[in-house]
């Protein structure tokens, strides 16, 4: 049960590290 909440919540701090970092920005080119 624990890793079925942890997988959004890794999934949305992924999301906000990779916008943080301006991955983002680079992926679209």
């Amino acid at each position: 049960m624990r890793l079925f909440l942890s997988l959004p919540v890794l999934v949305v701090v992924l999301s906000i590290v990779l916008e943080g970092s301006g991955f983002q920005r680079h992926f679209r080119k």
